[in-house]
């Protein structure tokens, strides 16, 4: 657990690890997309049903969404803020 911890961007703890584990903490878009680059894996191989849910560009694109770094996410949430704002 303390590995996979460190391999995160950012580096998070092996308590935060355990209690994700453990459902004490709640699986968000930043959750998955920290532990897949971690673990250099997909989404949908994190999250069982996630690639039946959405249509194959849907998964493609968080595919590519969860091997951005911490930077590259920040702007992809700038912009989805900014998106957001447009549409009210």
């Amino acid at each position: 657990m303390e590995q996979l911890a460190e391999a995160c961007d950012p580096p998070t703890t092996a308590s935060q690890i355990n209690k994700l584990e453990k459902s004490q903490r709640q699986m968000d878009v930043e959750w998955v997309g920290r532990l897949c680059k971690a673990l250099r894996a997909r989404p949908h191989a994190l999250v069982p049903g996630l690639a039946s849910l959405y249509p194959p560009d849907i998964v493609a694109l968080m595919d590519r969404i969860a091997h951005l770094d911490s930077e590259e996410r920040k702007l992809m949430a700038q912009v989805d803020k900014t998106k957001a704002a447009k549409k009210e």
